[in-house]
């Protein structure tokens, strides 16, 4: 009994210890390396952690996009073994399917590179999304507040003010939302515009006949859709 009481004892003081040594410093005196301060030198300092923490943050990729970067996978396998755009999109079903063909054609790399990009290009559009729609309802609220304001107010000078106080609100509201759509816009047209660089130099450098013309279909995508949102 006393042998087993002696025996938790100790594996729990060496839980403890270790524990504490993960977190514990390394000090170096002379050429040797301890984990306690130097004995000869009162103000020595730390030369390293002894043990890091192996876990690292990894960017947050909710289901949606998850789902969208897994089809975006099963499109580029159909691409690694020689179907066009064109095939792909006449066997699409939906609106949603032909739009993420078309977004797959303009990236190059290995499938797992595209899903990579695809999940992350869908995360940055949700936030902007996110941000736009709490701009919009910001100046919803701003507008109700406003008209509230207006029937239950009489001709005072405070309530005067209280109502150009709130279009000021609204002004700046709106003023936010479009600066946000124009940043939008001009970071996706530097992306194509940079897209369409990049295969107008791979088509100088040339190629097989079939990469050739994936490399005119791409170019030729990219420009309508440089063409649509008027960049």
């Amino acid at each position: 009994m006393v042998q087993s009481y002696l025996f938790k004892f100790l594996a729990f003081a060496l839980i403890i210890y270790s524990q504490t040594s993960i977190a514990a410093n390394l000090y170096r005196c002379g050429n040797s390396y301890q984990d306690t301060p130097c004995k000869e030198s009162a103000s020595s300092k730390p030369v390293k952690k002894i043990a890091q923490s192996s876990n690292q943050a990894t960017q947050y990729i909710d289901a949606d996009c998850k789902q969208r970067g897994d089809e975006a996978k099963k499109i580029m396998w159909a691409r690694e073994v020689g179907k066009t755009a064109d095939q792909q999109l006449e066997e699409a079903q939906s609106g949603y399917s032909k739009e993420l063909i078309k977004e797959v054609y303009t990236h190059r790399g290995s499938s797992l590179e595209v899903k990579n990009a695809i999940e992350k290009e869908c995360m940055v559009q949700k936030e902007q999304d996110r941000a736009a729609n709490a701009l919009i309802e910001a100046a919803l609220k701003s507008r109700g507040n406003k008209n509230a304001s207006i029937e239950n107010s009489s001709a005072s000078k405070s309530d005067h003010n209280a109502s150009q106080d709130q279009d000021q609100t609204e002004q700046k509201v709106s003023a936010k939302a479009t600066t946000v759509a124009t940043d939008d816009k001009k970071i996706k047209c530097s992306e194509l515009k940079y897209q369409v660089e990049s295969i107008a130099v791979k088509r100088r450098t040339g190629g097989g006949a079939r990469y050739m013309n994936d490399l005119r279909m791409d170019q030729e995508q990219l420009e309508a859709k440089m063409k649509s949102l008027a960049c």
